[in-house]
């Protein structure tokens, strides 16, 4: 596509197809028939056009930097953007008012050669790196280009690390000359300079040990300097510059060890780093002691640091995310760290703050007595213990029994299981087994958190019996309860009953409790507004009841439940599961029972339980997700497609009036389908597992897209085994928004006999412009007299074709031309007969042809070919202005 000088890639409405673009790009090139490298051309076209706007330009930038893999794929195309750039930035030279667009430059210049994994680019490093040098090296550019200069080569040098050492001289020069803002992105690229040059200088010490100390001497003395002017310019910069280049520093000295009196140099900015609030400085301190130890830390120092870190934890200047934060790292510090100050327990006294107080949050009272709880010494009495349980969590108590506390209740469920797990003791767990049994009887609605943090117990503290006592408990209670208490909260307490039902009988009263459910059932008030869910949870008690226990003792019981779910509950899903269930229940043995309900951890579910047992086998399979195959098992094949020919008819053409307009009324109703069939079979060599196909689903897509094709669905197919002599045939039905060739993907899903479901790619389909050629559509009263009706409708098109190109108002869409077709006069009927003949609406013996295709969704093409001066002509009109570049093809290919 070739774009006017005056008119920019984009177009006025440049912004909508920017959005458009980065959403399909594939899509938005297609549409404008464009190929990457024109598309890539027209861009930088653009960029040096002076009318239009510095935003444009920029975004146009956005678009090379976001996507170059996409639209660069050559080296000649990248060496031509990347040297148009580089000399953009020329030409903007050191002006101020063109500083944003020169950044952009930059930052897409060498994002562009560093994205590019598959060309050599390092040629054209060289050069951009020669020209960020000089940038950084001239006083008279403006600081946020000698900024962006900066970063992009530290860019380059974390890729290639190294690749700057010998301008660290020069770099530091500058940066000691540079008096604006920008000096901080000077410090920070010597920084990394500076340690990329340390590790290079460590890894030599490495290979040489016996190098000498002359060896070491030089490499102090040329790190040495360096290091003192970071040291030296760090009270200047931001907080977020001297976290970077305090973190460069310490690395930089941990693999010089002959650099030892620098510590002296953090020993000056530790203090400030201890007293900041900011994050990533005082992370800084904990990122010294970790590197030092006490070559740098006294043990005033370090008990001074663990003291600023509580009171951070608990500073009411600090957002909730922050002290959320420092209360993390106190707990790491608590579990981790080997300090006196920990060990001897002499910060018991400072932990007095992380008490929960009423305006802490629940996550802010959780981590507060999480940290306290490590903080319990395993030689407290007992009853401290407890009581300062009691202390921690009462605040999470009253927060998660309000009516709205379930925010809370995750928190309060969690310190618990805490608590529990670290103190094993009778009068703690006396004390937490009086506070959840209150808590359960009281706030119903908490019962689902209170049940996980039983299941917990269970799986985690295996010789605990603490959840057979709270079960048993809330057991007793929901029996003794009234019928009016248990059905206002029906569901919390099914669910307490289906956990408790898991247990023996002592505990889980399987009797007493469907007797309660039969009388709950039988009970002529009970309206369930959601029936489906109520009914489910009854029946999950009953499937628990089967499983666990031995069904002889409550059969009568458990059916007389089952019987009046199936009866009582308006559910149809609910019904046929108590059916199954009763079925079971009156028809098969407890073993049986409880080995179809069996559950294992790994891969065997209900569904394969209950499969083993009906056709005897013990081999299990797993239900596996559907898996993608590298490779096509599958293949779809374009066979013949039988056009429909119509005979002629000697009806007269006067038989017709109005035969446009009964056309144009016909055609605002009539959906045109382009019908391709293919023949659906195997590839050459498969694997044996899938000779056998069934549940075959193919989902097509196109490209340019369509409307939504629909899938095509197979029961089954066979390797090798052909019914009847005939290949499988499917039916493809597109409906094309344009007259263009089209590219279909194909997707196939299928299930093999072994029970596994697959999918997998099939080969593409390219469907040529002459396939979407169709017959001109006949209305139903003319289908006996096509022929004629075809004829009388070719030449009414034709005229009003010919009007409309020729009226006063022209319409752009319509549009003729000629074109000699390279077929000898000769042979010339016997081709048209051939490729065309179900077109051809009428003939002559000269001989000449009327041809007329419909394309969808609703375009013509009509053709007058004949013979002039011993050469075939064809004479064209269209509807459509584009189709001419498909039409011209489609001729120049006919032979």
């Amino acid at each position: 596509m070739v774009v006017k000088s005056n008119k920019s890639l984009l177009g006025d409405d440049w912004f909508k197809n920017f959005c458009a673009f980065r959403i399909h790009p594939k899509v938005f090139l297609d549409k404008r028939k464009l190929t990457r490298d024109a598309f890539c051309l027209d861009v930088l076209k653009d960029l040096y056009l002076d009318h239009v706007e510095v935003q444009y330009k920029i975004h146009l930038l956005l678009l090379l930097q976001e996507h170059s893999t996409l639209l660069i794929t050559d080296f000649n195309l990248l060496e031509q953007v990347i040297g148009s750039l580089m000399n953009l930035c020329n030409i903007l030279g050191t002006k101020s008012d063109k500083r944003l667009l020169k950044n952009q430059a930059l930052v897409t210049i060498v994002t562009i050669l560093l994205s590019q994994n598959n060309l050599d680019t390092s040629k054209m490093i060289m050069k951009v790196k020669v020209l960020l040098l000089e940038i950084i090296y001239n006083n008279s550019e403006d600081s946020t280009v000698l900024s962006t200069a900066c970063k992009c080569l530290e860019e380059l040098e974390e890729f290639f690390p190294g690749s700057l050492e010998s301008e660290m001289t020069n770099i530091s020069t500058a940066c000691e000359r540079e008096m604006s803002p920008a000096f901080q992105s000077y410090v920070l690229l010597l920084s990394v300079c500076l340690k990329h040059f340390t590790g290079k200088l460590h890894s030599r010490r490495s290979s040489l040990e016996n190098e000498g100390e002359i060896s070491n001497k030089k490499n102090v003395a040329s790190v040495s300097p360096f290091a003192a002017l970071l040291f030296e310019l760090l009270p200047y910069m931001t907080h977020a510059a001297t976290y970077r280049v305090l973190r460069d520093l310490i690395h930089v000295v941990r693999h010089t060890p002959e650099l030892s009196p620098t510590f002296q140099s953090f020993k000056l900015y530790l203090q400030n780093l201890m007293l900041s609030s900011d994050v990533s400085l005082f992370h800084l301190a904990f990122d010294l002691l970790d590197a030092f130890h006490s070559d740098l830390f006294s043990s005033q120092d370090e008990k001074f640091l663990y003291k600023q870190l509580i009171k951070l934890s608990t500073h009411p200047c600090l957002t909730s995310s922050h002290r959320l934060l420092f209360l993390d790292w106190l707990k790491c510090c608590i579990m981790n760290s080997k300090s006196d100050y920990f060990s001897s327990l002499s910060h018991y006294p400072d932990l007095k703050i992380l008490l929960p107080s009423p305006f802490d949050g629940p996550l802010t009272q959780e981590k507060k007595s999480y940290v306290l709880t490590l903080c319990i010494p395993f030689n407290t009495k007992e009853n401290l213990a407890a009581d300062f349980l009691n202390e921690t969590v009462s605040g999470l108590i009253k927060c998660s029994l309000l009516s709205g506390g379930t925010k809370a209740a995750p928190s309060l469920f969690r310190i618990l299981f805490v608590y529990f797990s670290s103190h094993n003791s009778e009068l703690m767990h006396n004390s937490m087994y009086r506070l959840l049994s209150g808590i359960m009887k009281t706030s119903p609605h908490l019962m689902s958190y209170a049940l996980s943090f039983l299941q917990s117990v269970k799986s985690e503290c295996q010789e605990s019996k603490f959840h057979e006592r709270i079960l048993g408990h809330l057991v007793e209670h929901i029996l003794s309860i009234p019928m009016k208490q248990f059905c206002n909260n029906l569901q919390c307490y099914l669910a307490v009953l289906e956990n408790a039902s898991q247990e023996c009988a002592s505990i889980s009263r399987p009797r007493a409790v469907l007797k309660l459910l039969q009388k709950l059932l039988n009970n002529s008030e009970l309206n369930l507004r959601n029936a489906w869910s109520v009914g489910n949870d009854m029946l999950s008690v009953c499937r628990s009841f089967m499983k666990h226990h031995d069904i002889q003792i409550f059969y009568y019981d458990l059916a007389e439940v089952l019987c009046l779910v199936a009866q009582n509950i308006d559910d149809v899903d609910v019904k046929d599961r108590a059916k199954i269930y009763y079925s079971m229940l009156t028809s098969l043995s407890s073993i049986k029972i409880q080995a179809i309900f069996q559950l294992h951890s790994s891969e065997k579910d209900a569904t394969s339980a209950l499969n083993s047992f009906v056709t005897g086998s013990d081999a299990r399979q797993s239900v596996s997700s559907i898996q993608k195959l590298p490779q096509p098992i599958l293949q779809l094949v374009r066979c013949e497609q039988s056009n429909e020919i119509f005979n002629e008819d000697n009806m007269s053409v006067s038989a017709f009036p109005d035969v446009l307009k009964t056309y144009k009324d016909y055609l605002q109703n009539h959906e045109p389908v382009v019908k391709l069939p293919f023949i659906l079979k195997h590839v050459d060599t498969v694997e044996e597992a899938f000779e056998d196909l069934y549940g075959i689903v193919i989902t097509t897509q196109s490209s340019p897209p369509t409307r939504e094709i629909p899938v095509i669905e197979l029961p089954v197919l066979k390797k090798g085994a052909v019914s009847g002599n005939k290949e499988t045939v499917v039916s493809l039905s597109v409906v094309p928004v344009e007259p263009c060739p089209l590219t279909l993907h194909f997707e196939a899903e299928f299930t093999c006999k072994n029970g596994c479901s697959y999918t997998c790619d099939l080969q593409s389909a390219d469907l040529k412009f002459d396939d979407l050629f169709m017959p001109l559509p006949i209305p139903g009263s003319f289908q006996t007299s096509a022929s004629s009706y075809r004829s009388k409708l070719f030449d009414a098109l034709w005229e009003y074709f010919k009007q409309q190109m020729n009226s006063s108002e022209k319409n752009q869409d319509y549009c003729q031309s000629s074109f000699c077709l390279n077929i000898d006069k000769e042979n010339f009927p016997i081709v048209i007969e051939q490729k065309w003949k179900c077109f051809v609406v009428s003939k002559t013996t000269d001989p000449a042809y009327n041809i007329a295709m419909y394309l969808p969704p609703k375009y013509h093409l009509l053709l007058k070919i004949s013979i002039v001066n011993d050469k075939v002509f064809a004479y064209i009109i269209v509807d459509k202005c584009a189709m001419l570049p498909w039409v011209t093809l489609c001729l120049q290919k006919m032979q």
